[in-house]
């Protein structure tokens, strides 16, 4: 199969130069990485509107075999099939799929773009600010598409700071297909149809936003860090959070941003703590956020409180009311107790502060 293309790509540029064939290589990255018409031009001393004008002669010379060639009708025909059921592919998936089909990997998939999008059997929707290139069975199914994408962006913009189970997102963009598009996709051409979208991402919560929201894609360690703090709903120590964010920087999936792969020391998570004041020190290395409403503190000074606000407590219920604020021990609420300088315990196990 992959000699096939081969032979296919040397038939069609028979005709052409050896310096137009260089030219369509080079602008097409065909068997090589794609160059800019400065780039070509720099090789043969030609300008970038010469080298313009090479490369728009070139394919107006090869496009009468292009129409004719029987390899380029069964390509079309691979491809309309691996279009599926909404008829609607992202652009790296189809070409992933064919190069499968036709042994091709690296550089050389771009052989397979070179002849769609000169054959126009297929209609494409080129890449911008908010989606990923994308391929239909005709010119009206892409823009049908366009709108559909459109209506999923506006609907997810209305509430920018809300996120989504996968089974919500799921469901939204089902929904937006079978309106717009007219049929059922199944699971994966769902998460292909999602994949043209830029502007979505996932967390390692397995929750789904819009890429500007902190908790997708995190732009500082603060992020990051609020984000742990938050989805382990306790106070955690400075090191157990750096190994949450190494466990968070090790998941693999396409959905979720790079950014969570950034590392950090444990020295530089600490430093945020301290100097944050979203973060509430909870005594011992250990932090909170501030949402939660956490006094900060030593558990000594916490039981301090506890006990200075009952005037007079059993050993029981400010075990309890300590509890709520931090996680402890019984050591170590045995062992601040018996600091003689803070409590005093009455024959009847009554707990006072030491005046």
């Amino acid at each position: 199969m992959k000699i096939k293309v081969y032979d296919a790509m040397s038939d069609i540029v028979s005709d052409l130069t050896e310096r137009e064939k260089d030219v369509i290589l080079r602008r097409f990255g065909l068997g090589q990485e794609k160059q800019t018409l400065q780039a070509v031009g720099d090789i043969y001393g030609l300008t970038r509107e010469r080298v313009r004008q090479i490369q728009d002669k070139s394919i107006v010379d090869i496009t009468p075999k292009l129409s004719k060639h029987s390899f380029l009708e069964e390509l079309s025909r691979n491809a309309q099939k691996s279009l599926g059921k909404i008829k609607i592919k992202r652009e790296r998936t189809l070409l992933d799929d064919l190069g499968r089909m036709y042994n091709l990997s690296g550089d050389d998939i771009n052989y397979l773009r070179f002849f769609l999008i000169l054959h126009k059997k297929l209609s494409y929707n080129p890449e911008d600010d908010n989606f990923h290139g994308y391929w239909g069975d005709s010119t009206q199914r892409t823009k049908t598409a366009n709108q559909v994408l459109k209506r999923i962006i506006a609907m997810l913009s209305k509430r920018p700071s809300k996120l989504w189970t996968s089974k919500e997102i799921f469901e939204i963009i089902e929904d937006e297909i079978k309106k717009g598009l007219g049929v059922k996709g199944d699971a994966d051409e769902l998460k292909d149809f999602m994949r043209i979208l830029k502007v979505i991402g996932k967390n390692p919560r397995n929750e789904f936003g819009l890429l500007n929201h902190p908790h997708i894609s995190p732009t500082s360690l603060d992020d990051k860090v609020y984000f742990v703090l938050d989805s382990k709903n306790e106070h955690m120590h400075f090191t157990e959070i750096y190994d949450a964010l190494q466990e968070l920087s090790e998941i693999e999936d396409e959905f979720i941003s790079k950014r969570w792969k950034k590392d950090y020391s444990k020295q530089s998570i600490q430093n945020l703590l301290i100097m944050n004041p979203e973060f509430v020190w909870a005594g011992r290395g250990t932090y909170a956020l501030k949402k939660w409403g956490v006094v900060e503190g030593t558990i000594q000074d916490i039981m301090a409180n506890i006990v200075k606000k009952y005037k007079e407590i059993d050993r029981q219920k400010l075990m309890e009311e300590l509890a709520k604020e931090r996680r402890f021990s019984k050591i170590t609420f045995e062992a601040y107790l018996r600091d003689k300088s803070r409590f005093s315990i009455a024959p009847d196990g009554t707990i006072r502060l030491v005046k």
